[in-house]
């Protein structure tokens, strides 16, 4: 009731409130019923939207994520923010608009509620996403960005929960033309198996037998190099499963793949040939 009253109690009083809500959230027992929780559910999302300042947005943030997360009871958040409240669009438009450096811990609990949702409505995360394409690339951007480990971490884990058959969402990551390489440098040089794991996820899409091309793409960007490398490594059961899968994508397809190899080394030849015809005109 505090926190849908607006201005009349003040910004204090208003975080206090968010935070005891979030704190008793995260404990295993919930002592409300389904009514309250519909409520404040309600309530939060309506604050998340401006001039509610930011240092309020993040507990209630923290809040909607500690009741997603929440294993002993039997409400489910994520069929709620859904079905009830079509909550993708509200924090899709919270994480665009949160461009600023300070922002990042709103933006790292948005992407841990958006993916949370995505799991369980992986369809409407992509109708959502399409209906704002600039997200895609917003978040993609990340990638190439290792300093913001923990925000780069949480963007790819996103991503790797959309469904990797749907090709408008593929489209949308080809767009980034720098995607590709970029994922290829992460799994060679990061080792966090959760970065790892994700970024492994993502490049799957990009492996699928059912589109020659792109599948040509990623051979190119040397995808089929630093899968055999995480066979070789120390990596996880899971990365290397997911290795092998990536591998097993591009079996189906060896003699397409290998015309495309004959390709590229009839193009080198010919660019040899060329610089050696310029030498002699230039002697």
């Amino acid at each position: 009731r505090i926190l849908g009253a607006g201005v009349r109690d003040s910004l204090k009083t208003r975080q206090g409130c968010a935070t005891i809500l979030s704190n008793v959230w995260s404990c295993n027992a919930l002592p409300f019923d389904d009514s309250h929780i519909v409520e404040a559910v309600k309530t939060y999302l309506g604050l998340l939207k401006p001039p509610t300042p930011m240092r309020l947005q993040l507990q209630l943030l923290q809040g909607l994520l500690n009741l997603a997360q929440c294993q002993s009871s039997s409400f489910a958040l994520p069929e709620l923010l859904m079905k009830d409240f079509n909550a993708f669009p509200c924090l899709f438009q919270l994480y665009i608009a949160s461009d600023d450096l300070s922002f990042i811990p709103l933006r790292c609990l948005c992407l841990q509620l958006l993916s949370c949702v995505a799991l369980k409505f992986p369809h409407e995360a992509v109708s959502a996403i399409l209906a704002q394409p600039t997200s895609i690339p917003r978040i993609a951007n990340l990638f190439s960005d290792m300093k913001r480990e923990n925000e780069l971490k949480l963007a790819l884990s996103f991503i790797a929960c959309l469904p990797s058959k749907d090709t408008n969402i593929t489209k949308l990551l080809l767009q980034e033309h720098e995607l590709l390489p970029t994922l290829i440098n992460l799994l060679k040089s990061n080792k966090n198996e959760e970065i790892v794991l994700a970024a492994l996820t993502i490049l799957l899409r990009f492996t699928l037998p059912s589109d020659k091309d792109m599948q040509a793409s990623a051979a190119m960007a040397g995808t089929i190099e630093v899968c055999i490398g995480l066979l070789r490594s120390s990596s996880g059961v899971t990365a290397k499963e997911k290795a092998v899968k990536a591998l097993c994508n591009f079996s189906m397809s060896t003699w397409e793949l290998s015309k495309l190899e004959n390709r590229k080394k009839k193009k080198k030849k010919k660019k040899k040939k060329k610089k050696k015809n310029l030498l002699v005109i230039v002697t």
